[in-house]
């Protein structure tokens, strides 16, 4: 009977005892995961520390604290009422010359109203015209822009000037549209080059929200230098200088550092991590993100409302962070530079190759393991099954996006200045080089040469195989009809200037929805 006890008791202490000794072992197993993982990066060449992926100061004098001073003196719009549009799409392929337009129709999100302007509402709110702009074009030459940004901070890094910064792209917008409905044309142009080379003020941030901005910006640079070259009485001197500032913004580079830098953060964040919970806890997300009791959950409200019950629900959220923190952050941690190593690669591979495609294809293999990961591995992956898929699919996408913007700036440059010269544009791309090309024009989102054709009336079809890498003939059609915006088109067609009758007709309809 005394044997039977003890072996029940035995029996007992085992059951009880089991899960704690699961979770120090699954603890010490992610400790020498994750210190594997280190030593093989590092063999690899791989600097893991912030410190190291800090890119190297430029030469000469650095002007980005001056050029900062410029943009927070420049007049900035208080108004929400719509401003001039650039490179409106009103058709699939075809879009509105803004700068042409005598008013434009837009929506006041504070009055929730549809709003007509004209150029004479426009000016009596902000003035374009300040020498501020002058300055700040001048400052963006400068081959040092460096924000030296104190980075030791990891993600409690404070970025400021990212708003301010983009909010000058929006104006410098503005501005190019102005001078060209009042026919300054070396006005505008001085703006259109400030606002293609504004990105270079973030160029040597390796951070995925710089990076992110650089694109918002240049996607804002393009309509504007389209609005360029719709306007008559350009010489050769001028394109050519506005074709140079668009051949000096590199994109592709960007990625791997920005994911390097993302790295090193986050394993700086873990080295801290079973010291200071708090801080991870802060950096990464409230417990409700990892996937804890749900705030909305009728069983929390109800727990809520009891006394104590505040502190009981705190509780209950805390209490499986903490297991997961200490149990599985460093396994979590480890498979996040494996993957994130794997999508550098690639990344690499793909800037080598100019060809978004090499990176999706290990982009599709790192998701189809994802998506078959078993219960206990999506547990245990917390952090990374949630932040992997946009580290490594709509961030690099982005940057490809704004690669295929630079390539299909630079080739309708091109192709109006061969114009310029042959009274016609050429019959095909390879007629561009090398009086007005080096080569022919690479299409990042497939490695191929840009799309090209001339039609029969004398004008081109030019156009970059878009977002799902497939060439679908220049088809410029979206998913919303009533919104046929270049990004979202089948193909990024490189529009043709819409028509009265075609412009005419889009108005009526943006008043009647």
């Amino acid at each position: 009977m005394k044997l039977r006890r003890r072996w029940i008791l035995l029996l007992t202490l085992s059951l009880l005892l089991s899960p704690g000794l699961f979770l120090c072992l699954e603890h010490f197993r992610g400790g020498w995961r994750l210190a594997d993982t280190r030593e093989a990066l590092v063999a690899k060449g791989e600097k893991l520390t912030i410190l190291g992926n800090v890119p190297p100061s430029g030469e000469g004098p650095n002007q980005f604290r001056n050029a900062l001073w410029i943009i927070n003196r420049l007049p900035h719009e208080a108004t929400t009422e719509p401003t001039p549009p650039a490179m409106l799409s009103v058709l699939p392929g075809r879009a509105m010359v803004g700068s042409r337009e005598p008013f434009w129709i837009g929506q006041d999100p504070k009055k929730h109203l549809l709003v007509t302007n004209t150029w004479e509402d426009f000016k009596s709110r902000v003035d374009p015209d300040h020498a501020s702009w002058n300055q700040l074009a001048e400052v963006l030459r400068a081959p040092h822009l460096d924000s030296r940004l104190d980075y030791s901070q990891s993600f409690a890094l404070r970025l400021p000037h990212l708003a301010r910064v983009k909010q000058s792209a929006h104006r410098l917008q503005s501005k190019v549209l102005w001078e060209l409905n009042a026919g300054r044309h070396s006005e505008a142009l001085e703006a259109t080059q400030a606002s293609v080379r504004l990105d270079r003020l973030l160029e040597s941030e390796p951070l995925l929200i710089s990076h992110l901005v650089r694109a918002a910006i240049a996607a804002l640079a393009l309509p504007t230098t389209w609005e360029c070259l719709q306007a008559e009485g350009w010489s050769d001197d001028p394109l050519r200088q506005l074709q140079e500032a668009w051949e000096e913004q590199p994109w592709l580079g960007g990625i791997s550092e920005a994911l390097r830098m993302e790295r090193a953060m986050f394993l700086d964040l873990a080295a801290q991590a079973h010291t200071d919970p708090a801080m991870v806890q802060q950096a990464i997300g409230s417990y409700s993100d990892m996937g804890w009791m749900d705030q909305n959950s009728t069983a929390y409200l109800l727990i809520n409302e009891l006394p104590f019950g505040k502190g009981m629900t705190d509780a209950l959220q805390a209490i499986p962070w903490r297991i997961w923190l200490f149990t599985w952050f460093d396994q979590d941690v480890a498979h996040y530079s494996e993957v994130l190593q794997a999508g550098i690669d690639a990344s690499l591979e793909a800037r080598e190759n100019t060809s978004y495609l090499t990176m999706q294809q290990v982009l599709d293999q790192i998701e189809s393991r994802r998506a078959h990961l078993g219960t206990y591995d999506r547990w245990r992956y917390q952090f990374s099954v949630q932040t992997l898929p946009s580290l490594l699919g709509r961030f690099p996408q982005r940057m490809f996006a704004a690669e295929a913007r630079r390539q299909l700036a630079v080739t309708a440059i091109a192709l109006h200045r061969y114009k310029l010269r042959h009274q016609t544009f050429p019959s095909r791309l390879a007629d561009l080089t090398p009086d007005f090309l080096s080569s022919v024009p690479i299409d990042p989102m497939d490695g191929k040469p840009l799309r090209y054709r001339l039609n029969e009336d004398g004008s081109f079809l030019l156009y970059s195989v878009g977002e799902n890498s497939l060439d679908d003939e220049g088809n410029a059609e979206t998913n919303n009809p009533l919104r046929p915006t270049f990004s979202m088109g089948k193909d990024w067609v490189w529009p043709v200037a819409a028509s009265r009758t075609e412009i005419d007709a889009y108005h009526e309809r943006v008043r009647e929805e």
